[in-house]
């Protein structure tokens, strides 16, 4: 029945040929079909972008027609010939712009490479024009660069650099290997007492304003070893979580917490948004649970949703280059039978129900940076949920223009109540955020 609902919200916004904003459907959709009708509503609002023309000359590939899948890795040279970054796009226009001979490495770690000569994991094309690339020893004449695709979706790798963060936690990189060299994506300060991600880091700029859409998710996250004993894919489950808010709470008062009336469970909340990278196998390295936490699934699709998609289409508008620090603070209380605060978790003391999610949006260059918080209790009144806002900083986003472009509804508990602050008073409160210097907010 629910499938049927989403299909039929989809069928009728195709004839419309418009989709509401999904926070309008906070309340209606839950996480599989929200995140289906984000996608399409992501495709629909980059459809809307300006078209810019290829370039005269070397080779144009279109974030969203030029790529195929399932996809390889792309590395691009340094000016002294040595591969040292991931390919990017060329401003926020969606497109990748390779000099006629300059080459790209492909690279499918533990695959191979599809629609070529020679059987490579790892090969090294050339632009010629257009989306058309040569390789000597591997292709017969020109190819489109999108039909170079790997014989399977790569496997993204977790690296342990053998460095801690915040309070000797430990820090963990996420990417890909190519050739004994490591790439990262993003990286994560996870405290494994708590098996929980104090925070996530990684880069947002011009270049991430488009992302190639209709990208498959995994079929399932991967926890890696970092959660021993405990089995993530069941505790997120609605029947799981019953059972254990009722062993917190009480059933009868689990029931009414953990419900699909207004959306009212704990979904995988993404730190690093999958939307927040370009190329389809950085999207899918985001489904790890070490970038995720327990999230309200009426504040995930509700104002935390707006968020990303207003910083992401900000930073892309002002050419901000920026670190994205996402991350949790916090336990979730709930008023057990006797009306005592028990603090939440998805297992026994382990994986906490966040309080506070955060996104600190930093610039280095102009050392300017703000710090936008939602609390994850759609439980709460209203006059509970600003004491606690309080608690945290003195926000700086209501009744102030230069945040105009972020239209959330930060006054609604049931989708998430939401604030900003500066990020030294956001780092009074909220120790474990790595150190840097700002001299005011960055809007």
């Amino acid at each position: 029945m629910r499938l049927v609902l989403v299909l039929a919200v989809l069928l009728a916004a195709e004839a419309a040929k418009v989709l509401k904003d999904p926070s309008e459907m906070a309340l209606v959709l839950d996480e599989d079909e929200f995140e289906a009708y984000l996608d399409e509503w992501l495709e629909q609002e980059q459809s809307k972008l300006p078209q810019a023309p290829p370039y005269s000359r070397g080779c144009t590939f279109k974030i969203n027609g030029d790529l195929g899948q399932p996809q390889p890795v792309y590395l691009r040279f340094d000016s002294i010939g040595r591969v040292h970054r991931y390919l990017a796009a060329e401003g926020n226009i969606g497109q990748i712009h390779v000099n006629h001979k300059e080459p790209v490495v492909i690279a499918c770690p533990e695959q191979v490479i599809q629609n070529v000569a020679t059987t490579r994991e790892v090969a090294t094309a050339i632009c010629e024009n257009n989306n058309l690339v040569s390789g000597a020893g591997w292709l017969n004449g020109n190819r489109a660069f999108g039909e170079l695709t790997c014989s399977a979706h790569l496997r993204p790798v977790i690296y342990d650099p053998n460095r801690s963060c915040w309070n000797g936690h430990s820090v963990i990189l996420v990417g890909y290997n190519v050739t004994g060299i490591f790439y990262q994506l993003y990286g994560a300060c996870f405290d494994q007492n708590l098996m929980q991600s104090l925070y996530v880091w990684y880069d947002q700029t011009p270049a991430h304003a488009v992302h190639q859409t209709r990208v498959p998710r995994p079929s399932t996250w991967q926890p890696e070893t970092f959660f021993p004993g405990v089995n993530l894919n069941t505790l997120y489950t609605q029947a799981s979580q019953r059972n254990v808010l009722g062993g917190h709470v009480g059933q009868e008062l689990a029931g009414r917490y953990i419900t699909r009336t207004n959306q009212r469970f704990l979904a995988k909340g993404h730190l690093a948004a999958k939307s927040d990278f370009v190329f389809a196998s950085a999207q899918r390295a985001t489904f790890f649970y070490i970038n995720a936490a327990p999230q309200w699934q009426c504040i995930n699709a509700g104002n935390w949703n707006r968020l990303e998609q207003k910083l992401r289409a900000r930073i892309a508008a002002a050419g901000y280059n920026t670190v994205i620090y996402t991350g949790t603070y916090g336990v979730v209380k709930l008023p057990d039978q006797n009306n005592r605060l028990v603090d939440i978790f998805l297992s026994q003391r382990q994986v906490p129900v966040p309080l506070y999610f955060y996104k600190v949006a930093y610039e280095e260059s102009s050392q300017r940076g703000t710090a936008f918080i939602t609390i994850n209790n759609p439980h709460l009144p209203l006059a509970e949920a600003v004491r606690i806002a309080d608690e945290i900083c003195e926000d700086q986003c209501r009744r102030n223009s230069d945040f105009d472009w972020l239209t959330w509804e930060p006054d609604r508990v049931e989708i998430g109540y939401s604030f900003c602050c500066t990020v030294d008073d956001f780092r009074s409160s909220i120790p474990h955020l790595p150190r840097f210097q700002t001299i005011g907010l960055l809007y």
